[in-house]
């Protein structure tokens, strides 16, 4: 309720005050009113002070509180006021990503940590040091590092007593056999037999496990094999790619980085240009309005133009006042001179009088017709007359015009005075821009030698690793056939491996030639595991643990950096370094694996120091400039002399007192009436005989009636108007005079005020036209920098390149190399566990091939369980004449065996000489037999079911006979 009591109040107030006071700013009374609904508008609302004559107030609190918000609404522009610079192109795309590494298996990383255990753990940086500066002698440098690869140097020692121990204990086996026992015939070899087959048996498992076991280090050694063929085959891509990445890495980074800080300097700079040559803009008409809003100039000469307009008004009316008061003046001679002429007749006419007549026609009185118009004093006056000389000279209206022009012409003449401070500016800038061209240009100087650099390195790697992939083919090759050949004699191992089946004619010599196969290869093996060893192993500790050493990357830093093995001075990064600062290698790869920019990363301020070539801040020439152009002096005069002279006079004039004047001239024309003379002539004349004289009187009375209708009242019009001009000017007078002592009083109250505070406004408005331009420095400054070291070039691609690179090298070709090396030493570690095996299975098979000629055919025929199923034991058909009878004469030991029992049917040969023992095979159906007779039944069986079994057993009976057999002995019936 009190609101709205509250407001009605407040709007009469307003309205009051905007009406009655002639207080408002015109620029600012539309805030005025939409103050009564907006808090914060209206209290922009500036009332000045009523002008009075005493000196005006130049700072008031309403004044101090809008000059508070103009400085804050000039910052929130210049801080709201944002350069429009250009998008920034995205370069050419990277390859890197085409590779896949990431879909590369890692199967042989394990094997790299296995075999990391043999070699040093740390790397030895001082022996390299010493061994790159020649400090340490030869032979000194040769026990360091036999020293330090001792336990590699043991391990290849220790593995090549094992692998030449195999071939020598195959080769022992083979070449100095044991004698042939004679197996007895008692009962026990039944449980020897049995015991022989189990060993047999467990023999074949382990055989089969350590094949099984075989094939994995063969499997591994192709694989690694296949995966470095791979891999160097795809080398010179991967290289090409690399290095055309890192080519287009220093192509966008320098054209990003060099696009950036050209385009924003231009766009800057321009903005600049275009607002120092528009200084009346941004300079004058801030200044102006800053005097405007300090002093109320505008107000002042706004004053000055409506007493422009009165003073010419009062001059206009002054003017025609001295017309009229000199039309006036004739007018009253001319009555005066009509007037003295009518006494002249009026004498005549009396003296014409007869003598009758004579005393009533002296009775006409006509002294005290003077015409009295008091004009001179008026006329005659200097403020008058000066009043008038202001329309005619009109110096007063030049000098309120040059004021007001002066007013007008400040922008200009700011800028004219600045001139020299903006051109100075103006090419200090363009200086600025050049040297930013300049260094633009260094920078492209350096992305060239730089990718120079990158074009012939990648020419020589490229033509190491295309010699490479040649030779490459040979050691793929090589590792091929040893896994072929490592095939075979697992082929020939498992074909000779028991496998629950009888043994063949070809098992022993398939085992001899796979064991024989082994030892040969053995050796071949262990240099492939050795090779692979110093190469894969060594690699991994000195190439691959210094290139995984995040994120101190120490070693590179010991070869790469400042001071280094390879790099003493300069160091890798010397492109980028100065005496003061050095890029180390820990910090780019750091760097560039966080995506920092490349600006950053690789110190490229060194060559392209943003902050000195950007930094407006570090200009210190820019900086006196702008201070010698803030402090410079600027003088403005708007009360000049000649307009303070005529103001004063102006003043003067318009205190002049008119009321004396315009009572003098209310007075009255004449002290008598002439209407009333004239009937006094006419009354007279009636009374006179004299016909002649009465008529001379009527026309007397006539002519002065005539001229009282005529010449007095044209006079008595003029003095109404001139007494209407009087009266005007009493009225404006006053008016004028107030108005020219205000206006005099302000223009001297401002003039004093701009002599004293003028430089100080004008300084503020420098400053503020200096900040403008500071703040466009300082956003292409901000932005240049923002972009550069925090968006634009970044250098992850770098880190993806430098893992692509290491990942290539230590996980597809270190690690199978590692993987190989394992797995040769494991195959050597095979071929150990399996050559006794296979030996002693070779020994049990000799063993039962040579009781499966005699001995079993003995025991049967000594138990008579020989029958007509049985195989059939014949003399040889073949040999000599004398070989049979070298044969009869030699002892034997050979007893008849007993006749077999009835129960068993045999079919008995007709008695013939005696042949050569032949061996005929019939198979009968099976029968219950004993497990050694079922053993050599088997083993005779196999051995002879091909031509070449049968010519082996005949030769081994043909070596049994002459023992065995007596000459003329019998021989057994079944054997017939």
């Amino acid at each position: 309720m009190k609101l709205l009591i509250l407001c009605p109040v407040y709007a009469l107030f307003l309205y009051t005050v905007c009406v009655f006071g002639d207080v408002f700013n015109d620029r600012n009374n539309d805030l005025c009113w939409e103050g009564l609904g907006k808090s914060d508008e209206a209290n922009m609302c500036q009332i000045k002070p009523f002008r009075t004559d005493s000196a005006i107030s130049i700072r008031s609190e309403q004044q101090k509180v809008k000059e508070l918000r103009n400085d804050n609404l000039t910052r929130h522009t210049i801080q709201n006021f944002r350069l429009q610079f250009l998008d920034i192109p995205t370069g050419d795309d990277l390859k890197i990503h085409e590779l896949q590494l990431e879909n590369e298996l890692l199967l042989f990383e394990a094997f790299s940590g296995l075999m990391g255990y043999l070699l040093p753990g740390e790397f030895p940086i001082g022996a390299i040091r010493n061994a790159f500066r020649d400090t340490d002698s030869s032979h000194l440098w040769i026990f360091q590092v036999i020293k330090l690869e001792i336990l590699v140097v043991l391990w290849i020692i220790f593995w090549a007593i094992l692998s030449l121990c195999l071939p020598v204990g195959v080769m022992v086996f083979f070449c100095f056999p044991t004698n042939m026992r004679r197996l007895n015939e008692e009962l026990s070899n039944d449980s020897l037999d049995g015991t022989r087959r189990t060993t047999e048996q467990t023999l074949g498992r382990l055989l089969h496990v350590l094949l099984i076991l075989m094939l994995f280090p063969v499997i591994l050694i192709l694989a690694g094999n296949e995966e470095i063929s791979k891999s160097i085959s795809k080398a010179p891509l991967s290289v090409t790619t690399i290095y055309d990445d890192i080519t287009t890495f220093i192509r966008n980074s320098n054209m990003q980085i060099s696009f950036i800080t050209t385009s924003s300097t231009d766009i800057a700079l321009e903005a600049i240009r275009k607002e120092l040559e528009d200084g009346e803009t941004f300079l004058g008409q801030p200044y102006q309005q800053q005097l405007t809003s300090e002093t109320g100039l505008d107000m002042a000469l706004a004053s000055l133009g409506n007493l422009k307009n009165e003073t010419s008004k009062v001059s206009s009316i002054v003017s025609d006042l001295l017309g009229e008061c000199e039309t006036a003046k004739k007018a009253g001679k001319a009555l005066q001179d009509e007037i003295q002429e009518m006494t002249r007749q009026l004498v005549a006419i009396q003296q014409q009088c007869t003598a009758n007549d004579r005393p009533l026609c002296f009775t006409i009185q006509f002294s005290g017709f003077d015409i009295t118009l008091p004009l001179n004093n008026l006329t005659t006056d200097s403020k008058i007359h000066e009043l008038d000389r202001i329309k005619k000279n009109d110096t007063l209206n030049k000098s309120i015009d040059a004021a007001r022009k002066r007013y007008s012409n400040i922008p200009g003449q700011l800028v004219h005075e600045s001139t020299a401070y903006i051109a100075d500016i103006k090419s200090l800038l363009s200086r600025k821009r050049t040297d930013v061209y300049k260094s633009t240009h260094e920078l492209d100087v350096l992305a060239r030698t730089l990718t120079e650099e990158v074009n012939v390195s990648q020419k020589a790697i490229f033509t190491i690793l295309e010699n490479a992939v040649k030779w490459d083919l040979w050691r793929w090759l090589v590792i091929l056939a040893i896994g072929a050949l490592v095939l075979i004699i697992w082929s020939f191992l498992i074909c000779g491996a028991p496998c629950g089946c009888d043994v063949t004619s070809k098992t022993i010599p398939l085992l001899i030639l796979g064991i024989s196969l082994s030892c040969l290869i053995s050796p071949i093996i262990w240099a492939l595991g050795t090779v692979t060893l110093l190469l894969g192993g060594h690699g991994r500790s000195f190439i691959c643990h210094p290139l995984y050493d995040h994120p101190n990357y120490g070693i590179l830093g010991e070869f790469l950096d400042r001071g280094g093995i390879l790099y003493e001075e300069p160091e890798f990064f010397f492109d980028f370094s100065s005496e003061n600062d050095s890029v180390k290698i820990a910090n780019v790869l750091n760097g560039c694996q966080r995506d920092q920019t490349a600006y950053q990363t690789f110190h490229i301020q060194n060559k392209f120091p943003l902050n000195k070539k950007l930094n407006y801040k570090t200009w210190d020439d820019l900086n006196t400039l702008m201070n010698n152009f803030t402090k410079a002096k600027f003088e403005v005069e708007i009360l000049s002399t000649s307009l303070q002279i005529n103001l004063q006079k102006l003043s003067l004039a318009s205190a002049a007192n008119l009321t004396d004047y315009r009572l003098q001239i209310s007075s009255s024309i004449s002290r008598w009436d002439l209407a009333s003379f004239s009937d006094q002539l006419n009354s007279v004349g009636r009374q006179l005989e004299d016909t002649v004289i009465i008529r001379k009187m009527d026309n007397l009375a006539f002519s002065m009636r005539k001229l009282v209708q005529t010449e007095m009242q044209r006079l008595n019009d003029l003095r109404g108007r001139i007494l209407y001009k009087i009266t005007s000017l009493e009225v404006l007078l006053p008016t004028l005079n107030a108005q020219v002592n205000q206006s005099l009083s302000q223009l001297e109250t401002i003039q004093i005020f701009l002599d004293n505070q003028g430089s100080e406004i004008s300084q503020k408005v420098k400053r503020q036209f200096t900040d403008r331009i500071e703040n466009h420095l300082e956003e292409l400054y901000s932005y240049t920098t923002k972009k550069v070291t925090k968006e634009i070039g970044k250098c992850r691609p770098i880190w993806e390149i430098f893992h692509a690179g290491r990942f290539h090298v230590c996980k597809l070709i270190f690690d199978p190399l590692n993987a190989i090396a394992f797995a040769s030493f494991f195959l050597i570690l095979v071929f150990i566990a399996t050559t006794p095996i296979v030996v002693k299975l070779i020994d049990i098979y000799q063993e039962g091939s040579r009781e499966g000629g005699f001995s079993y055919s003995h025991r049967e025929s000594r138990a008579g369980l020989l029958s007509d199923d049985d195989r059939i034991w014949t003399s040889p058909s073949s040999g000599s004449l004398e070989e049979r009878e070298m044969i009869n004469t030699l002892p034997t030991t050979w007893i008849s065996p007993p006749p077999r029992p009835p129960t068993v049917a045999s079919h008995v040969q007709p008695t013939r000489n005696p042949q050569p023992p032949t061996i005929t095979y019939t198979r009968s159906s099976p029968r219950p037999r004993s497990k050694l007779s079922g053993l050599a039944s088997r083993i005779t069986g196999a051995r002879s079911k091909t031509p070449q079994r049968r010519e082996t057993l005949r030769e081994t009976l043909r070596l049994i006979e002459p023992i065995h057999w007596k000459s003329g002995s019998t021989t057994p019936r079944s054997w017939i």
